[in-house]
C-alpha cells in the first residue's frame, strides 16, 4: 500500500484553461466520485495511508459532497490535500473548508497579472479569483486557524520577460498578500501531458529548445 494516495473526487471543471487536457475531454466521461465508494477507498487505506490528494484534472469544489469527504479521511486519522482554481470560493465555503480539518489547501494561479491570467484561465476573472483567495486567508485569519496550510501555485510564463521583469510581477502580486497567513508560493513552469499539448503559442523556451516534461506526478 503507498504512503499517499491520488483520489480524483471528480473529473469536471468549471474552466477551460489553455494548458490543461481537461477541457478536451468529453463531459460524457466525467463525473464525481459516489461518496460510498469513496469511503470505501478510505477504510481500504486506513492504518497505511499518510495522506491523500483529492484532485487530479477535475475541480474539486464541485463535488457537492467535498465537506464529509474531508471529513471522513480525518476520522480515519489520514491527512488531506485539495488544489483548486479557487473560483468557486465563497466566505461560507471557505470557513468550512477550514474548519473541517483540510491540511493542505494549494491554490491554482496562471501567471502574476490579469491579462496573462484571464489569457490562460478561459472563463475565469483574475480579480475574482484573486479576492477568493485573499478572503479565504483573512477568514483563516480571523478564525486564528493554522490549518490548512496554504500554498498559491503560480504558473510562470517566461519566455517573453526578463528574469527582473518576472521578479517585479511577483513582487507586486505577493504585496496583495500582505499580513495574511499565505504559508508558501510555488512556482511551475509549463509542461506538455506528455505531448499531448503542443507549446510553441508559448515561446522559443517551450518550442524551439524542445523543453518538455512528461509529467509532474507520474506516480
Amino acid at each position: 500500500m503507498p504512503v499517499r494516495l491520488w483520489v480524483e473526487i471528480t473529473s469536471r471543471c468549471n474552466l477551460k484553461c489553455r494548458l490543461c487536457v481537461n477541457k478536451d475531454i468529453p463531459p460524457s466521461l466525467k463525473g464525481d466520485m459516489d461518496f460510498d465508494l469513496y469511503k470505501k477507498i478510505i477504510n481500504e487505506a486506513a492504518g497505511n495511508v499518510y495522506d491523500i490528494n483529492l484532485f487530479h484534472r477535475g475541480e474539486p469544489l464541485l463535488h457537492p459532497k467535498l465537506i464529509p469527504i474531508i471529513s471522513y479521511a480525518k476520522s480515519r486519522g489520514i491527512k488531506t490535500r485539495i488544489h483548486t482554481n479557487a473560483t468557486l470560493l465563497n466566505p461560507e465555503l471557505s470557513k468550512k473548508i477550514i474548519l473541517s480539518g483540510l491540511d493542505l489547501i494549494s491554490f491554482s494561479f496562471d501567471g502574476y497579472t490579469k491579462e496573462t491570467y484571464e489569457k490562460n484561465r478561459i472563463g475565469a476573472s483574475y480579480e475574482k479569483s484573486l479576492n477568493n483567495i485573499i478572503d479565504f486567508l483573512r477568514i483563516k485569519k480571523e478564525l486564528k486557524s493554522k490549518k490548512p496550510f496554504t500554498i498559491i501555485q503560480v504558473m510562470e510564463f517566461d519566455d517573453k520577460l526578463s528574469s527582473k521583469e518576472i521578479m517585479e510581477q511577483k513582487k507586486k502580486f505577493l504585496k496583495r498578500f500582505s499580513n495574511l497567513p499565505l504559508d508558501k508560493l510555488v512556482t511551475r513552469h509549463p509542461h506538455n501531458w506528455g505531448g499531448f499539448l503542443k507549446l510553441k503559442e508559448l515561446g522559443k523556451n517551450y518550442e524551439e529548445n524542445k523543453r518538455t516534461i512528461s509529467c509532474t506526478f507520474p506516480w
